[in-house]
């Protein structure tokens, strides 16, 4: 194993799972209608 590998598929992993939670958020907003939540981006 060399650690770049590692550090790059946990690189992945973690913009994944970023990219995950501001879709939730951007569904959210939609839906609950939150304009506010805007202000955090």
């Amino acid at each position: 194993m060399n650690d770049g590998g590692v550090l790059a598929s946990a690189g992945i992993v973690t913009g994944l799972f970023f990219f995950e939670v501001l879709e939730a958020l951007r569904t959210l907003e939609v839906f609950l209608g939150f304009d506010d939540v805007m202000s955090f981006k």
